[in-house]
């Protein structure tokens, strides 16, 4: 086993087991399922790059980075999707949340319909990674850059408003630290585009 597949082994493995233990705490809860629907996409691409650096045969590789990557698409509609459960508005931006879903669903069929989006894989000391294509891959972050500023703003929005409980201020604050946390897994987007440092993983 690859040593550098060990880190995003155990932040796949922590993800994962986090989601499980939220869902199944509060399984009818729709605030738990979306929490952990983010957890599980995240254990999904964590895990398969595990698989990716100890795979050896390029056809298998060109397929995995294609299979990760399939997580990741949605990971911009069900994070927001989060934000807005966490604030118990999903309902008022039911229309918006559509929409974003459904440009994820287009980002996953470009994915695996054309070589523009993501086009084989980067060669580096430490293992293999998903190779970006233009001119699809910069749009798809151009959107998750919107999306993930969108539910940045509605947090820091709901957290300076009135008629919000002390309590439901400080869940509020919690979440948007770990969501800003969250974002510098954002850094790995650079060595699709073969900036060749290692993706630490938190």
């Amino acid at each position: 086993m690859n040593p550098y597949s060990i880190p995003p082994f155990v932040s796949a493995v922590a993800f994962g087991v986090l989601g499980v233990y939220v869902f199944l705490y509060k399984r009818n809860s729709s605030l738990n399922k979306s929490f952990a629907a983010l957890c599980g996409l995240t254990f999904f691409w964590q895990f398969s790059w595990v698989v990716l650096f100890n795979v050896h045969h390029p056809d298998g590789a060109r397929i995995l980075v294609k299979v990760g990557w399939s997580g990741i698409t949605f990971l911009p509609a069900v994070y927001y999707h989060f934000v807005l459960e966490s604030m118990g508005v999903q309902s008022t931006y039911k229309r918006q949340l559509k929409w974003i879903y459904a440009i994820g669903f287009i980002f996953l069929g470009l994915l695996w319909s054309t070589k523009n989006f993501i086009n084989g894989f980067n060669e580096f000391s430490w293992g293999l990674y998903p190779k970006a294509a233009l001119p699809i891959h910069p749009l798809y972050l151009i959107y998750l850059g919107v999306v993930y500023l969108l539910g940045v703003q509605k947090l820091i929005t709901f957290f300076r408003g009135g008629g919000v409980t002390p309590a439901r201020r400080v869940q509020a604050k919690y979440i948007l630290i770990s969501l800003v946390m969250y974002g510098f897994a954002g850094s790995d987007f650079a060595i699709n585009y073969g900036v060749p440092f290692y993706p630490l993983k938190l």
